[in-house]
């Protein structure tokens, strides 16, 4: 069985020295070998693998009834217009798509000339699910110049084979600035946190950052039900609302717990727009769609906008000073609308980069679950930077 080995830590010399290494990547060492080979090196080395396996996934689109949403309010109720009145620019900035491909030919023409699809499945570049050019077609909605690389990974029976995922991610982490997910494995994120977790680990040493924005999924308002990826602490796991402002009745609420694992972790981060979005089908028809998958594409966006700015605030940082939380008396996290909903302001203050890795590793996971959004620095100044 094929494995992908970390190149994060461990003994990797080691490796080469007990198991044929097939490929090496900049992430990864491609190997050949039994889970027996897999477990001893894990053992004795402290290396970290991932199986190149299949796995069912589980796109975060439902139906929803509501008030609908155009594009043109997403970008006024957000605030992307005061973004470009403040100067900034999402030029330069390219957004990858994990996603189910897209029908390039119903994309309006300035959507389509900043988008490629690079297929990982072998099943071509289309979208026979109508789920990845709605989100590909809101991404350009929201952006100017940004380039979009839709990498398609999910088959038409909504898997991903191990391989295309993990090579997907690698083009990513290298070639793209932000990465946007809007979607979830199925069952057990515990399974799957401990799995892919070291991957994601990457997103943390990526210089310049790299931002990985996921939906947190559409479990019905139940507690501790977010989906990896955006269970993950280094993705930006996002919850949806409604044109009023109000949570989605399916928008999954934290936080992630494994205790087996001994994880706690504050999710989802954020909440945006995801009610009856009106968005172009991948039969080119304008269709209201609703669910996590579509608010995700709007903080990947939002972020585009910020990024060249704002790039030395690293995860969830960037968004400090562009969230309110007008729903409870609070300043911090809570389990159902995150750290708050998304919202640009004016001269809105920016919070200094907040290392949440080193405050996990001095006082545990549960140390976040109080964590104050700290805000002290204004973004005129620095937009002077």
């Amino acid at each position: 069985m094929r494995y992908r080995i970390l190149k994060l830590q461990g003994c990797l010399e080691c490796v080469r020295g007990h198991v044929e290494v097939i490929k090496e990547t900049g992430l990864y060492l491609i190997v050949d070998c039994s889970p027996e080979d897999i477990e001893f090196l894990q053992e004795r080395f402290g290396i970290v693998a991932i199986p190149e396996e299949r796995k069912p996934i589980r796109k975060h689109q439902i139906f929803q009834e509501g008030e609908t949403i155009t594009v043109d309010e997403i970008k006024t109720l957000v605030g992307f217009d005061k973004l470009k009145e403040q100067g900034l620019s999402d030029e330069g900035i390219v957004i990858a798509i994990l996603g189910t491909g897209v029908n390039l030919d119903v994309l309006p023409d300035d959507i389509k000339n900043r988008v490629e699809v690079i297929d990982y499945t072998g099943e071509g570049p289309q979208d026979d699910i109508n789920h990845g050019t709605p989100i590909t077609y809101l991404i350009g909605s929201l952006t100017e110049k940004a380039q979009i690389k839709h990498l398609k990974v999910i088959k038409k029976d909504l898997s991903i084979e191990g391989r295309a995922l993990l090579d997907a991610f690698e083009y990513a982490y290298w070639f793209c600035h932000i990465a946007n997910v809007s979607w979830g494995f199925e069952n057990n994120p515990c399974e799957h946190y401990k799995m892919y977790n070291g991957l994601m680990q990457f997103v943390a040493y990526a210089d310049p950052p790299f931002y990985f924005v996921a939906s947190a999924g559409n479990n019905n308002a139940e507690p501790n039900a977010i989906e990896f990826p955006a269970a993950s602490e280094y993705a930006i796991a996002v919850g949806a609302i409604d044109k009023t402002g109000l949570l989605a009745g399916f928008s999954s609420i934290g936080p992630f717990e494994c205790p087996e694992l001994g994880v706690r972790i504050p999710k989802p981060d954020v909440t945006t727009y995801g009610v009856n979005l009106l968005l172009l089908d991948a039969n080119g028809e304008e269709k209201e769609l609703s669910g996590t998958s579509f608010a995700a594409p709007i903080v990947s966006s939002f972020i585009a906008w910020l990024y060249n700015a704002y790039a030395r605030q690293k995860g969830l940082d960037i968004l400090v000073g562009h969230r309110i939380n007008p729903h409870c008396n609070c300043e911090g996290w809570t389990e159902d609308y995150g750290y708050g909903i998304l919202q640009a302001f004016v001269n809105a203050p920016l919070g200094t980069a907040i290392n949440y890795q080193a405050l996990i590793n001095a006082f545990g996971l549960g140390f976040m679950l109080v964590l104050p959004v700290v805000v002290i620095k204004g973004i005129e100044e620095a937009l002077r930077r």
